[in-house]
């Protein structure tokens, strides 16, 4: 068995996630229908990350295993990324290929995941971008805003940001590093960088800190929401499209 992993990027806005669902077209079952094709047997995916229906990603990391035995020719980089960039639509783009160890795995090997969420403000809405960036009418104070980012630091229980789900073991996350800032394109982020994160919660996170930004609520009620643990307390979640996976983190790097 030979253990490919794969850069990836999409815009999420047409799929129902990442992840393989019943009757759902998502990223998974989209690239996975591809690749099977191109190397003609079963293919499984698995991610550095599960995003939610909406949500982009310009740094996504996925292996996959395949039987050299079955194959036509022999694995050639070039060669899958070409099929993959005819094969895809056009929302889906294979950034990198390469051959690892089969003891690295896209999602257990990363150390940590960064994720951005842009904001556009003002009194008119861009339709240009529309579809990558959150836009408030309501100007933000960015400062306070920051002031909130710092709490978020360090390793905490954030189980008042996150969805309940079943396979959910702990909510315990370690935070890096949580700042607004300006991305290369100029426009306003939330970045923050975790070892983890659990469903929905950069964007129950942000949804609290927009409010924090357009007055709603004060800097230190999410000091106040992340200790007492309770997602009642939240009253808006960041819309989906806002949300960009951009930087997956490994001990050594997979992709020049």
């Amino acid at each position: 068995m030979k253990r490919i992993a794969l850069l990836i990027s999409y815009d999420g806005t047409d799929f129902h996630g990442f992840a393989p669902q019943v009757s759902q077209v998502t990223v998974a079952s989209t690239v996975t229908d591809v690749l099977s094709k191109v190397f003609n047997q079963p293919i499984e995916l698995v991610c550095a990350g599960r995003t939610d229906a909406g949500v982009h990603a310009s740094y996504q990391v996925i292996h996959f295993d395949i039987d050299e035995t079955i194959l036509k020719k022999p694995f050639e980089k070039a060669r899958l990324l070409k099929s993959m960039a005819t094969m895809l639509p056009s929302t889906i783009f294979i950034k990198d290929a390469a051959e690892v160890d089969s003891s690295f795995s896209a999602r257990f090997s990363a150390i940590d995941r960064t994720y951005h969420y842009i904001f556009t403000v003002g009194p008119n809405r861009e339709p240009t971008f529309s579809r990558f960036a959150y836009h408030s009418f309501q100007s933000l104070d960015f400062g306070k805003m920051n002031e909130a980012c710092k709490l978020l630091i360090g390793e905490h229980d954030f189980v008042a940001f996150c969805k309940s789900s079943k396979e959910l073991k702990s909510t315990v996350r370690k935070v890096q590093t949580a700042k607004i800032t300006k991305n290369k394109f100029g426009f306003d982020v939330f970045e923050i960088s975790a070892n983890a994160f659990c469903h929905q919660m950069v964007r129950s996170i942000t949804g609290l800190l927009i409010e924090i930004g357009i007055g709603k609520r004060s800097v230190t009620e999410l000091d106040r929401i992340l200790k007492g643990k309770s997602r009642n307390e939240l009253t808006f979640i960041a819309p989906p499209h806002g949300l960009h996976l951009v930087h997956v983190s490994y001990r050594t790097d997979v992709f020049n």
